[in-house]
């Protein structure tokens, strides 16, 4: 009987986050530049909902062992809740500028809406590093990496 190497599960699973994530910043920076910010927090949404398997959760059950909700635990979701709230209240005060035709004030609103969307992005980074699945920083310059690498 041959046995599992649980080791290489685990990497393999964490390779496919990675290239997952890779992935989708991709098409995020693609987004931003094109100006999509819909389509940019979208997909910010789905950076989320793949960090988010690090984030404990918390099953509330009443008296006969029924679940009643199921919420994440943390101070994380409350953050990128605020941020995704105010994302959606500068999309909507944009669009009711430009329904209304003020287009001075709509076009500084689209700058607090990209803002918005640009403070969620950068959070999600952050919470990458915070989580080990960001790029780590180095000291040394990359051209020193034939003489002894990159590590600290």
């Amino acid at each position: 009987m041959k046995m599992k190497n649980y080791n290489s599960v685990a990497v393999d699973a964490g390779m496919g986050l990675v290239l997952r994530l890779n992935w989708l910043f991709t098409q995020i920076d693609q987004a931003a530049e094109a100006g999509k910010y819909d389509k940019w927090n979208n997909i910010l949404d789905r950076v989320w909902t793949n960090l988010s398997f690090k984030i404990r959760m918390e099953t509330k059950v009443d008296k006969d062992g029924k679940i009643i909700s199921i919420d994440y635990h943390k101070q994380d979701i409350k953050e990128y809740n605020f941020l995704s709230q105010k994302i959606e209240r500068e999309k909507n005060n944009w669009a009711m500028a430009t329904r209304q035709g003020k287009v001075n004030t709509s076009k500084m609103i689209r700058k607090r809406w990209y803002h918005a969307v640009q403070q969620k992005d950068i959070w999600l980074r952050v919470l990458m590093h915070k989580l080990k699945l960001y790029l780590k920083e180095f000291e040394r310059a990359p051209g020193t990496a034939a003489f002894g690498g990159l590590g600290q």
